[in-house]
């Protein structure tokens, strides 16, 4: 794992080529992964593969409720 960079407490890194959130606590989110089907097979977006797309899903995760 490379860091790419240190966002709101959350550490944006890259693995082979692929760039995932990690949380504080050590879970990881694959920014490009679909995951909006219940079921089946995920879909791997490769234009979503960027650091914007993991500053946005940061954000989204972070927000007061």
């Amino acid at each position: 794992m490379v860091l790419i960079k240190q966002y709101k407490n959350h550490r944006i890194e890259r693995h082979n080529g692929v760039i995932q959130v990690v949380s504080p606590n050590g879970s990881r989110f694959v920014v490009a992964l679909d995951d909006s089907k219940l079921s089946g097979k995920r879909r791997y977006v490769k234009k979503a593969n960027t650091i914007a797309s993991a500053k946005k899903y940061i954000d989204w995760k972070t927000r007061k409720r």
